[in-house]
C-alpha cells in the first residue's frame, strides 16, 4: 500500500558528489553520510508504487559518471547498503559543475516517469568556487527548460551560483552553504522547497525579484511567417510569442523610461518569381500597448500568415536602422528575437554583414529556429555564446514550445544582469574595422586545427558551393584547412620529391568527399611510382553534395545482458573506446551541422518486459551530450556497466530510433546503428525485431551487427543487418583480443565507405595483379564467422585484411555510376534471387 510521505509527489532524485581535485577522502565520506541522512528520512519508491523518490547517485569532476543507478536496488535498505559501499577515488580532474549539471539534465533525466505531477530534483555537492559562470548559466537554462529543480550544497564560496540562480522566483533553485568542518543538519528550507515541495502551496518558497531601472529592455520580435510554415504550426508560433511575453515586465507608460517594451514585426515576403525584396510590416511598435494582455489579444486576432520566401537579412536591417533609432527613450538592453522556419535565399555575405553590424551596435540577437531548413545562417545570426542565444527545434510540437518559454526565463535575467558582453571581446577587431570603414571581409590565412579539439570553423566550413578543402596529416595529428576561395584554379596538383618518405605521402589523404558531376571518383597512385616523382591529382568541382553529407549520426547499441561475461564486457568496452577514434566529433553537437555525433546505449535491464513502464535500454549518452572523443571515452570507462537482464533487441532498437534519432535537431544524412549482440533475442521480441529492423532500413538507417557467443540465430542476424550482409554483419564465435582488434580494423574502411556514399553500391579494388578482384567475384559472402569451421572464413579474413590495407594506404579506385551500371543490375538481380528483395515496400511495413 502506498503511504504519502515526503516527497509529496513522485520524484526523480539525483545526487552528484564532487570528486574533483579539491575533494579529500574525509570530505567525500562526509558527503556520502549527508546523502544517507537525507535518504533515511525520505520515502523511497518501491515496486513501481507511484509515491516516493527514485534515487540515482553520481560523481563528477570535469565529467560525470554513475555510482548507483535506480535499478541497482529494490528498497531503501538496499539503497543505504549501496551507499555505504561507495569509496573515495583519487581525483583526476578539476571541477566543472556546469558541465556535470548538463550531463545530468540530458542523460539521467532523459527517461523518467511520465505525468504532470512527477518532480525532477538534482542535488549537487561542491567543494570549491565554480570556475565558469557561463557554464553554470547554460546548465541553469537547460534545467529551467526541462523543469528540473537543482540544489547545490557547497563547502566553499557561493557567489557565482547565487548569481546564476537569482532569476528563479519560485525559490526552488537553491544554494545551501555548509561549514567546511563540523556537523550540519539540512535546513528547513532545503526540505520544504527541494525534497518536500508542494506545488499546491508555492507561496511558501516564492521570492520577489526587484528590477533596477538600468535592467529594462526593448524587445523586438522578428517573426517569419513564410510559406514554409503550416497553418497549425503558425498557430503554435503565435501561442509561443504570447507565452514569451510573460517573461517581461511590460511598461504601463511606454513613453517614459520605466519598464520593458515590446514590438512585433513581420514582413511581406520575397517574391522569388519577380526577384522583389520584401517589406517589413510593423504589427505594433514599442509604444503601442501598455500591457501584455493587449499584445496577446492582437497576436491572436490580428496577426495573419503571409506566403513566399524568407528575407531575414532585409528585415533585420530595417529593424536596427529604422525601428530602434526612431523610438524615444531607448532602454539599456536592445534585444531582437528572430523566429525562423524556412530557407533564406539572401546572399550569405549580406546576412553576415547585417548580423555583424547589429552585434557591434550592442544588439542581443536570440534565434529560435523551427523546422529542419536552416543550417548555416542561424549560427552566424545569433549572438555569442550560441548555447545561450540559439534554440533549434527539428519540428514544432507543444513540449518543444514549452521548452523555449522556460529556457528564456534565465536568459532574459542574464541579459538584465549583464552576464554576457555585447558585443563579445572576440568581435572587437571586426567591429573596429567596421566603424573605421576598413574592409573586414578579407581572405583568411590557411589554418591548422588540432584534431584532438575537433575544431570546425563555422563561417568557412560552410555547406554551400564554396566548400573548403580539408587535408588530414596523420603525422602531425592536425587538419590543414584551406578555404575554397584560396584554391584557384579548381585543380590542385601536389608533387612529392624523391627524398620524401613514401609512408608520409600515403598518409596525406583527403577527408572531404570530392565529387564529379556524374558521381564520386578519386584515384591515388600506387607503389609503382615509388622512388621517383609522384603526382596526386585532386580535382575539386563544387557539386550538389553538401559538406554536411560527409558526417554521420552514430548510435552504438550494446548488449549488456546476463549472457555477457564480465571479462567479455570489459573487452566490448575496450572495443567501443577504440572505435570512437574513427569519428570527427562535432564541437557543438546541438546546433552545428558539421561533425559526427555519437550516442551509446546499453540494453537488457533487469526485469524488463514488453508493454511495461520500464525502458528497454539504458541511455549512456545521446547524440548531443558530448563534444569530444575524450569525454565519451571517459564516460564509457567509468560509467558503462552490465545490466544483467534478458535480451529484447527489437524493443531496444525501436527505442533507439524513436528517442535518440527522431526529434534530435540537425540530423545527419548518414544515420548509423551499430548493434553489438551476445545472443538470440527473447521469443516475445522476435516479431518486433523483424518489423523494427525493416522499418529502420526503409527510413534510411544503416544497421551494422557484430555478434559474439554461441547462442545466435543466424536468420535473425541476417534480418537485422543492412544489405549487403558481407559488409554489415560480422559474427565471432568467441571474444579474445585479436578478434576485437580485427573488428576495429574492419570498421575503419566501412566508415570511410559510408562517408563516400559507396554503401550500398558497386566498387572495385585495383591491385597490380587482379587476384583479389577474381577472388571477390568467385563467391558471395553473406556473413563472417571467426573461430568456426564453415563459410571459408580464411578467405574472408584475407579479403577484409586486404580491404583494410588498401583503404589505409590509399590504393583504391571507385567507379562512376554509369561505368558500374550494368554490373550493379546483375549483382542486384542475383542478390534478390538468393536472399529476397532487400528493397523496402510500403505494403510490407
Amino acid at each position: 500500500m502506498c503511504v504519502e510521505k515526503c516527497p509529496v509527489y513522485p520524484t526523480e532524485l539525483v545526487f552528484a558528489l564532487d570528486q574533483s581535485y579539491d575533494s579529500t577522502e574525509q570530505r567525500f565520506n562526509r558527503m556520502v553520510d549527508f546523502i544517507s541522512s537525507i535518504i533515511d528520512r525520505l520515502n523511497i519508491m518501491e515496486n513501481n508504487c507511484p509515491v516516493g523518490a527514485r534515487v540515482t547517485v553520481t560523481a563528477y569532476d570535469s565529467y560525470a559518471w554513475y555510482l548507483i543507478r535506480w535499478f541497482d536496488y529494490r528498497n531503501k535498505k538496499q539503497l543505504l547498503q549501496q551507499l555505504s559501499q561507495i569509496k573515495h577515488q583519487p581525483p583526476r580532474a578539476a571541477q566543472d559543475i556546469g558541465n556535470a549539471m548538463r550531463f545530468v539534465a540530458r542523460n539521467i533525466f532523459k527517461r523518467t516517469h511520465a505525468g504532470p505531477s512527477v518532480r525532477r530534483v538534482a542535488v549537487f555537492f561542491s567543494n570549491r568556487q565554480a570556475a565558469s559562470l557561463s557554464s553554470i548559466i547554460t546548465a541553469t537554462m537547460e534545467f529551467s527548460a526541462l523543469d528540473i529543480r537543482p540544489a547545490v550544497i557547497t563547502f566553499s564560496e557561493r557567489a557565482l551560483l547565487d548569481e546564476a540562480f537569482e532569476f528563479d522566483n519560485t525559490g526552488t533553485f537553491q544554494v545551501i552553504p555548509i561549514p567546511p568542518y563540523g556537523g550540519y543538519e539540512p535546513t528547513e528550507r532545503l526540505w520544504r522547497c527541494t525534497f518536500c515541495y508542494d506545488k499546491c502551496f508555492p507561496n511558501v518558497c516564492a521570492k520577489e525579484i526587484v528590477l533596477s531601472e538600468d535592467s529594462y529592455m526593448d524587445i523586438a520580435f522578428l517573426l517569419e511567417n513564410s510559406q514554409y510554415i503550416a497553418n497549425d504550426e503558425y498557430k503554435a508560433i503565435k501561442a509561443l510569442v504570447s507565452s514569451m511575453l510573460d517573461n517581461f515586465d511590460i511598461s504601463s507608460a511606454p513613453l517614459t523610461s520605466s519598464g520593458d517594451r515590446v514590438a512585433l514585426l513581420s514582413y511581406s515576403p520575397w517574391d522569388s518569381s519577380r526577384r522583389r525584396k520584401g517589406k517589413v510590416k510593423t504589427e505594433f511598435d514599442f509604444t503601442a500597448y501598455k500591457n501584455r494582455f493587449l499584445m496577446k489579444n492582437y497576436i491572436q486576432t490580428h496577426l495573419q500568415q503571409l506566403s513566399g520566401e524568407a528575407t531575414i537579412g532585409q528585415s533585420l536591417k530595417w529593424t536596427i536602422e529604422d525601428l530602434f533609432p526612431k523610438t524615444p527613450k531607448l532602454r539599456t538592453h536592445k534585444v531582437i528575437f528572430v523566429v525562423s522556419a524556412g530557407e533564406n535565399y539572401e546572399r550569405r555575405a549580406f546576412l553576415q554583414s547585417i548580423a555583424l553590424r547589429a552585434k557591434c551596435q550592442g544588439f542581443v540577437i536570440v534565434v529560435i529556429s523551427l523546422g529542419s531548413a536552416h543550417k548555416d545562417h542561424v549560427e552566424e545570426l545569433a549572438s555569442d555564446p550560441l548555447d545561450h542565444h540559439l534554440i533549434r527545434l527539428g519540428r514544432i510540437h507543444k513540449p518543444d514550445l514549452d521548452y523555449i518559454v522556460k529556457f528564456l526565463k534565465p536568459l532574459v535575467y542574464s541579459i538584465r544582469r549583464g552576464f554576457n558582453q555585447y558585443p563579445p571581446q572576440k568581435l572587437n577587431n571586426e567591429c573596429r574595422r567596421m566603424h573605421t570603414g576598413e574592409d573586414y571581409l578579407f581572405t583568411p590565412e590557411p589554418r591548422e586545427i588540432a584534431l584532438e579539439e575537433n575544431s570546425f570553423t563555422g563561417q568557412e566550413l560552410s555547406a554551400g558551393r564554396v566548400s573548403p578543402l580539408v587535408l588530414e596529416d596523420s603525422g602531425s595529428d592536425h587538419l590543414v584547412y584551406i578555404p575554397y576561395h584560396v584554391m584557384m584554379p579548381q585543380e590542385l596538383m601536389t608533387k612529392y620529391e624523391e627524398v620524401q618518405d613514401s609512408e608520409e605521402i600515403a598518409s596525406l589523404t583527403s577527408v572531404y568527399p570530392f565529387t564529379k558531376k556524374s558521381d564520386l571518383s578519386y584515384s591515388v597512385a600506387g607503389d609503382e611510382n615509388h622512388g621517383r616523382k609522384e603526382e596526386v591529382g585532386l580535382t575539386y568541382q563544387p557539386g550538389d553534395a553538401a559538406l554536411q553529407e560527409y558526417y554521420m549520426d552514430v548510435a552504438f547499441l550494446i548488449d549488456a545482458s546476463h549472457r555477457v561475461g564480465n571479462d567479455d564486457f570489459q573487452e566490448v568496452k575496450a572495443f567501443l573506446i577504440s572505435v570512437l577514434d574513427y569519428f570527427h566529433i562535432a564541437p557543438d553537437p546541438l546546433t552545428s551541422t558539421l561533425g559526427d555525433r555519437v550516442a551509446v546505449l546499453s540494453y537488457s535491464p533487469p526485469g524488463y518486459m514488453p508493454n511495461a513502464e520500464e525502458c528497454p535500454v539504458y541511455l549512456e549518452f545521446d547524440l548531443v551530450t558530448y563534444s569530444s572523443v575524450h569525454q565519451m571515452k571517459h564516460h564509457l570507462q567509468n560509467s558503462l556497466l552490465k545490466l544483467n537482464g534478458d535480451v529484447f533487441t527489437g524493443h531496444a532498437l525501436q527505442w533507439t530510433v524513436d528517442n535518440v534519432f527522431v526529434g534530435t535537431p540537425n540530423l545527419r544524412k548518414n544515420k548509423i546503428i551499430f548493434v553489438v549482440s551476445a545472443g538470440e533475442t527473447n521469443p516475445l521480441d522476435k516479431e518486433v525485431l523483424r518489423n523494427v529492423s525493416l522499418r529502420a532500413k526503409c527510413e534510411g538507417y544503416s544497421i551494422f551487427v557484430f555478434s559474439f557467443g554461441p547462442t545466435h540465430n543466424e536468420k535473425e542476424l541476417e534480418e537485422l543487418a543492412s544489405y549487403p550482409l558481407d559488409q554489415h554483419l560480422v559474427q565471432l564465435g568467441r571474444i579474445h583480443k585479436p578478434d576485437l582488434n580485427y573488428i576495429i580494423k574492419f570498421i575503419k574502411p566501412f566508415v570511410h565507405l559510408i562517408r563516400r556514399n559507396l554503401i550500398p553500391g558497386v566498387y572495385e579494388i585495383e591491385t597490380e595483379n587482379s587476384e583479389l578482384s577474381d577472388e571477390v567475384g568467385s563467391q558471395e559472402q553473406h556473413f563472417f564467422a571467426l573461430g568456426n569451421n564453415y563459410n571459408d572464413s580464411g578467405t574472408t579474413a584475407d579479403l577484409i585484411q586486404m580491404l583494410y590495407s588498401l583503404f589505409s594506404s590509399g590504393k583504391l579506385r571507385t567507379k562512376d555510376k554509369e561505368e558500374a551500371h550494368s554490373e550493379e543490375i546483375t549483382a542486384n538481380d542475383k542478390q534478390r534471387d538468393e536472399k529476397g528483395n532487400p528493397w523496402c515496400s510500403l505494403q510490407s511495413i
